[in-house]
């Protein structure tokens, strides 16, 4: 009976042990950028164990959700393999409402039993306004009309040399034509 036990105390012995030591790491603050956009990466301290997934969840109340998720495709969220313990996740279409809200990594690994271990950063990371001096900076893309305004303005400039070009050509070839008459008038 006890030998009976012991191959399930030595697995759940396994299963406790060993997760000690993995620690996910993500920043505590990340400034949002003027375009909305905010990077924030995660990370993995921890060697023995294989990377399986990784996400990005976004703590609503006391859920959460998952924005990011890697090897899938998400509409607002892009994601990069910095290194095998590292990644880079990238939110888009942000807008300023969304300043204040939370995100926490999470990472899947297997464990050399082939255990399946969960592990979530102990802080969030918590998305911060983009500065008011660099939104004032940024302009916005001049309207149509203005670069309909300068194509117009463009096109009757290219017109003015072209008529230019071709009533110099033809006064050159008319006294051409007059030195080469009156040379071979007087051979």
């Amino acid at each position: 009976m006890i030998l009976g036990l012991l191959p399930v105390v030595v697995w759940i012995f396994t299963l406790l042990f060993c997760c000690h030591g993995i620690q996910v790491v993500q920043p505590a603050n990340q400034r949002m950028n003027p375009d909305g956009t905010v990077s924030i990466t995660c990370e993995l301290h921890e060697r023995t164990h294989k990377v399986i997934d990784a996400r990005l969840n976004r703590l609503v109340n006391a859920s959460t959700k998952r924005i990011c998720q890697v090897n899938t495709t998400q509409p607002h969220c892009t994601w990069m393999v910095i290194n095998k313990d590292q990644y880079k996740f990238t939110l888009h279409n942000l807008q300023a409402d969304d300043a204040g809200s939370e995100f926490r990594c999470e990472f899947t690994l297997s464990s050399s039993t082939n255990a399946l271990i969960k592990r979530e950063a102990n802080i969030s990371t918590i998305l911060l306004p983009a500065p008011a001096s660099l939104l004032a900076v940024c302009t916005p893309p001049p309207s149509i009309e203005t670069q309909s305004e300068c194509s117009d303005l463009l096109k009757w400039l290219l017109v003015g040399v072209a008529v230019f070009l071709c009533f110099y050509s033809s006064l050159i070839t008319i006294y051409y034509v007059r030195l080469r008459v009156r040379v071979n008038h007087y051979i």
